[in-house]
């Protein structure tokens, strides 16, 4: 995605979104970096999270997620 990606998860224990997204993100400011030979600043500050309660919200955070690539305009449609 060339915007910011949205992703659902289930933790099982207290920080484990916090462990699991230290990954993906200092991996994305490695390669940026090799890629553009800088040591530069990357990154607009730490991931947000936000809890999902009830079974209607996380039907709407799904469908949000879902159609990020339509609303950037990567697919011709949700499906894909």
């Amino acid at each position: 995605m060339p915007n910011p990606f949205h992703l659902a998860l289930w933790p099982t224990a207290d920080r484990d979104v916090r462990r699991w997204m230290q990954w993906p993100l200092t991996s994305q400011v490695h390669s940026y970096r090799k890629n553009h030979r800088t040591t530069s600043h990357v990154g607009q500050g730490r991931f947000k999270a936000f809890p999902i309660a009830e079974d209607h919200h996380l039907l709407s955070v799904l469908r949000y997620i879902e159609r990020n690539p339509l609303r950037a305009g990567m697919v011709p449609h949700a499906e894909d």
